[in-house]
């Protein structure tokens, strides 16, 4: 139920969404690299042009991936076939300007060993355990055939520490932050999701992108322990064929603002935590987050199979829900304080999560916009007559951008 029908007095109701539209323009004030990136954050000098060179010549299987710690400005034919990382603290303050270049290998066999185009990832240092994030880069004008990713802890170490007190905390300052990606178009059918936003990255924001081609997952997939991430002024027309375009897995305030989403069948934005996966306790709830004045519509003839929007998309019983939820048993922390007996809910814990002023083409908000948790708010949402201009002003015009 939405939280209008769950309190009866107007004025708790009409106080709790100032007090939250409040906390959220606060919170976006604080995502700096957005106005950063155009007001003097240093950046790191251009590369060689025996680093170019190295960057542009073809993959092989010896060669399939180039660690860049320089600013790059490409031109618009060149098409980088190796697999791009930006690693460790090296990397921060990297430019990545792609001048409408493409990585990827446009419909060629691929000699990279995996779909990964452009990685963004903390060094984990073996010898004293220390993990060395990189910061403050910018990401422009790319098209990208496959996935980009955004890592920080990952694999065993991110297990070992959601099992521990302090795992949100931990993971944050081991993962990248402050990051921009702008202007960028992901194309071509990703094997998994388009764009990865790993455990614990913060400050986040995705402006002027396009989503569009074959989603086999979903285009945007934020997961757990990240926070503060923006998406605006982007374009989600990918044809996702099982799942939805958006999946909040834990990640908190999360704002999704003055975008379009074309192809809702499976779904457009879905809020929840996972359970158990790779043995790896979820600590953060997936709180907090905004989906605000974004324009929704299905470019096909059929009605959307799932929900638009599902704050809580996961909320069945243990006894229902993936085998997995078992693998984070025992632990007196997030996701496994809801396991013991199969009675006992799984709850995604999807709380003070607001979804306002959307518009659905064609669509019933009220069917479109399911809230299975509690505390949350819905209000504003309208439907839109089919033939409604499927369009946003860019993003640096955008009112809500500082």
């Amino acid at each position: 139920m939405h939280l209008s029908e769950k309190i009866g007095r107007a004025g708790v109701h009409v106080l709790s969404v100032c007090l939250l539209t409040v906390f959220h323009t606060l919170l976006g004030a604080n995502v700096s690299l957005a106005d950063d990136a155009r007001v003097g954050v240093p950046r790191k000098p251009l590369c060689s042009p025996e680093k170019l060179d190295e960057l542009r010549s073809p993959a092989t299987a010896d060669q399939w991936q180039v660690i860049v710690d320089c600013s790059v400005s490409l031109s618009a034919g060149d098409v980088i076939e190796k697999e791009v990382y930006l690693e460790g603290e090296e990397a921060s303050q990297v430019e990545f300007k792609c001048n409408n270049a493409t990585l990827g290998n446009v419909g060629r066999a691929s000699r990279a060993r995996g779909t990964h185009r452009l990685v963004i990832r903390t060094r984990h240092d073996d010898k004293d355990g220390t993990w060395r994030p990189p910061r403050d880069i910018l990401v422009s004008g790319c098209r990208i055939e496959g996935t980009m990713r955004i890592e920080g802890m990952a694999g065993e170490p991110a297990r070992l520490s959601s099992l521990q007190s302090g795992h949100t905390e931990r993971a944050q300052s081991a993962a990248p932050r402050n990051i921009l990606v702008s202007n960028t178009r992901f194309v071509g059918s990703a094997k998994l999701f388009k764009l990865i936003v790993g455990v614990g990255v913060t400050d986040v924001t995705i402006s002027d992108a396009i989503f569009e081609g074959d989603a086999v997952g979903v285009s945007v997939y934020l997961s757990d322990e990240a926070a503060r991430i923006q998406i605006r002024g982007s374009r989600f027309l990918a044809i996702a064929k099982r799942r939805e375009q958006v999946a909040i897995d834990g990640a908190a305030q999360v704002t999704i603002e003055n975008n379009v989403f074309t192809n809702v069948e499976m779904g457009g934005v879905f809020i929840y935590r996972n359970c158990g996966e790779r043995g790896r306790v979820r600590v953060q709830a997936p709180m907090h987050n905004v989906i605000r004045n974004n324009i929704f519509a299905n470019s096909g003839s059929r009605m959307p199979k799932r929900p638009t929007i599902w704050i809580g998309s996961r909320n069945l019983k243990r006894s229902e829900r993936h085998e997995q939820c078992i693998l984070d048993d025992g632990f007196n922390l997030g996701s496994s304080l809801a396991t013991g007996t199969a009675a006992q809910s799984e709850r995604d814990e999807a709380r003070e999560n607001q979804v306002l002023d959307n518009r659905f083409v064609g669509l019933d908000p009220a069917a479109m916009v399911r809230d299975d948790d509690l505390e949350n708010i819905v209000l504003g949402n309208s439907r839109a007559p089919d033939g409604t201009e499927l369009a946003y002003p860019r993003p640096d015009r955008l009112s809500g951008d500082r």
